[in-house]
Parts: structure tokens; sequence; C-alpha cells
């Protein structure tokens, strides 16, 4: 039993310290798509071009339809995205290191076939302003296509530079369908990151980490609080009538507490856990 208490002690600790800061889970299983899984209403919606655009929720995944179906043989330009109604303190990956979750990717098209190309993809991260990729004038993201993915920044480019600049790829994959991104802290005018895919299957993909240079002073929030943003787009591609679609099954965003708070936390939870075992 004494060891039993030091355990219970140690593990509720360690809890504490790891839930510390922004967390969101949504396993997309509840139909409504502007719901979460504990809040309703955390995000709001946005479309443009592509007469077929939509955003659905069922079957426990979240569906991105982009594209034409309406015989313009128009050069399609289009997406749509989800973006968190608010703008979060906690998501402040310049202070602290947020990690970024996305399982169930999956990929699939009608039309002309761009498959393996980064015509068709999704993207999540954060946003400073806006509500898409381009609006955005801060934003650091996870570009995902059907065959490979990318870390991509901007930094005062409202309107502009939406595909944002590449930091890091980790080249050519036989198919994506997770990813875990961490981001942060800055230090320095640089910023951290780590990077890893994952196939269909489950199995490592891919994976890359470093920092990249970085001015976080430009972060257009006061308070360096940013939105979350999922967003799916088809680029311009010729041809006639084309729909794609991108699915996930489920997003989750965790603050990360840095080694030095996982290091006190364990002393503490030492030392509490020490005391009650000389007092019995």
């Amino acid at each position: 039993m004494k060891h039993g208490w030091q355990l219970i002690i140690v593990a509720t600790s360690f809890l504490v310290s790891g839930n510390a800061g922004a967390d969101l889970i949504d396993n997309f299983d509840n139909g409504v798509v502007a719901d979460s899984d504990a809040t309703a209403g955390y995000w709001d919606t946005m479309s443009f071009g592509g007469s077929a655009n939509d955003i659905s929720e069922a079957g426990s995944d979240l569906t991105f339809t982009i594209g034409d179906n309406d015989g313009s043989n128009e050069n399609d330009f289009g997406g749509a995205s989800i973006f968190s109604h608010d703008f979060h303190s906690d998501f402040n990956f310049l202070s602290s290191t947020v990690l970024i979750k996305v399982r169930g990717i999956e990929f699939a098209s009608t039309g002309p076939s761009f498959v393996g190309t980064t015509q068709r993809h999704l993207r999540v991260g954060f946003v400073s302003s806006g509500q898409n990729a381009f609006e955005a004038d801060d934003a650091v993201f996870a570009r995902i296509f059907e065959t490979g993915v990318s870390v991509r920044s901007k930094a005062n480019e409202a309107n502009t530079n939406g595909q944002g600049t590449e930091q890091a790829d980790l080249g050519a994959l036989n198919g994506v369908g997770g990813i875990d991104f961490q981001i942060g802290p800055a230090s320095s005018g640089s910023l951290g990151y780590s990077l890893t895919a994952y196939f269909p299957s489950g199995a490592v993909a891919g994976a890359t980490s470093g920092t990249f240079a970085y001015d976080g002073s430009l972060w257009n929030q006061g308070d360096h609080s940013s939105r979350l943003l999922v967003m799916a787009q088809e680029l311009n591609v010729s041809g006639g009538d084309q729909v794609f679609t991108a699915s996930l099954d489920s997003i989750s965003i965790t603050s990360v507490p840095e080694p030095a708070s996982f290091l006190l936390t364990a002393v503490a939870a030492f030392g509490v856990g020490w005391h009650l075992r000389r007092r019995r």
C-alpha cells in the first residue's frame, strides 16, 4: 500500500504538469463540424472558389470536398477551412512547446489526377489573423499532401504567400496517414520544430527536427495568441470538372512542459512520496 500511494502521487503530479496550457481534442464523431469533443461552437468555417466545396462530419471523419462539378471546364482554385472561433493565448508556441497530432488522413479525387503532387493538400497549424493561410499575417503550419509533408511559415505577409516559405521537407513518402507536429519555443530569433509523418498503417514514414529563423516579434497578436487552422486547398489546375476530398479522423493539441518542469515535478513527487513512507 505504501508503494501504491507513492505511485499515485507521482502520476498525478505528472498529469497536472503535462496538461498545463492549451488542450484540444476533436475526434469528429458528434456529427457537428462546429463542435469539438468538449466545446460547442469551437470551430468556425469558411470556403472560397469551387462550386462543389463542402465541409462535413460523419462516421468519425471530418471531410473537406474541394473543386468544381458544374461543367465549367475552368481553371480551378478553391479551398475550405475550419478554424478556432477564438484566438487562444494558450497556443503561444513562441514561449512554450505545442504539439499538434493529426490522425486518419486520407485523400481521394475525381477528374484530372494529381496524385503525388502538391496541387491538392491540407494545411494544419497556427495563424495570427484571418480565416485561411492566405489571409494570415503570420503563420506556422505543416503542409500535407498525398506523398509528403513540409513545414512552412509566414511572417508579416497578410494576403500574400499563402503557401508559406518552406523550412523543412520530409521528401517523397509512400502515403501519409498522420503527423505529429511540435512547434516552439522561440529563442534568439529562431523557432524550434519537430515533424514526424506516419504511413496509413501507423508506421513512421519519416521525421525531421531543428530550428529555423523566425522573428516572433512580428506575430501580430499582442499576447502572441494564435488561431488553430485546418485548411484544404486545390491550386490552379487546368481541366474540366474535378473534385478532391481530404479527410481526417482526429486532431489534438497539447502543450508540452519544458524539461525543467518535469524535473521539478519529479523531485516534488519523490519528496512527498518519501515523506509519506517515513510517516508510515
